[in-house]
């Protein structure tokens, strides 16, 4: 009876050290520390490495948990992954957790990656907290540019292929001095009087509340 129990016993430690396995990732490949843009998107891909003692094999889930926070909202994720190929002790594979994740919001944001175990290997006796990867998200700022700039009989004209909103001009000279300065309407062709102090080359600036300052050339003669 000792000794029918003493197996059981024995079958039973067994089982629980075949429940744990060293799991860990070892890096987040995406997203990265780029600057983004509210109308970006991002993928979520992780180095994933087996520390054992015991194999992964192709068919096994493995269990990762995502976390995706901003200073507004925390959105948290349980993916399961099929292995795909077996992992020995200290193999790593690549996986992708989450695809075309919108981020919508200017904002500092923060993805974090853990595992938690596999199907065959529940218990994680990792004891390292999963990596984590901040960066920023701001407006895409973009050029308010004109085209088709031409000087003709006391007037400077131009066109944009869409009519600028809330939309700012200043025509300079090669010094650098403002000559003449105001409000563009919301339409796509523009054009205001300007009688420059005498011919040659001067620029027309042109921004408005989401875009840089953009400078181009037009000639007076």
């Amino acid at each position: 009876m000792k000794k029918i129990i003493l197996f059981i016993a024995f079958l039973s430690l067994f089982s629980g050290l075949r429940a744990q396995n060293e799991l860990e990732i070892v890096s987040i490949r995406e997203p990265d520390l780029n600057n983004y843009q509210v109308d970006d998107s991002i993928n979520v891909v992780v180095t994933f490495r087996n520390g054992g003692p015991n194999t992964i094999f192709g068919s096994d889930l493995i269990s990762f948990d995502v976390k995706i926070t901003n200073s507004d909202t925390s959105l948290f994720f349980d993916i399961d992954r099929v292995a795909n190929t077996n992992l020995a002790t200290g193999d790593v594979s690549i996986y992708s957790l989450l695809s075309n994740v919108p981020l919508n919001t200017q904002n500092n944001y923060e993805v974090c990656v853990d595992v938690s175990g596999t199907s065959t290997y529940p218990n994680n006796t990792s004891k390292l907290r999963g990596p984590c990867v901040s960066f920023p998200v701001s407006l895409r700022e973009v050029e308010l540019k004109a085209k088709k700039i031409y000087y003709v009989e006391g007037q400077l004209k131009f066109e944009f292929d869409q009519a600028p909103q809330q939309a700012r001009y200043r025509v300079l000279d090669l010094s650098g001095k403002v000559l003449k300065s105001g409000n563009l309407r919301a339409e796509k062709s523009q054009a205001f009087n300007f009688q420059p102090p005498a011919n040659g080359l001067y620029f027309l600036q042109l921004q408005n509340d989401h875009s840089k300052l953009s400078t181009q050339k037009f000639i007076v003669r």
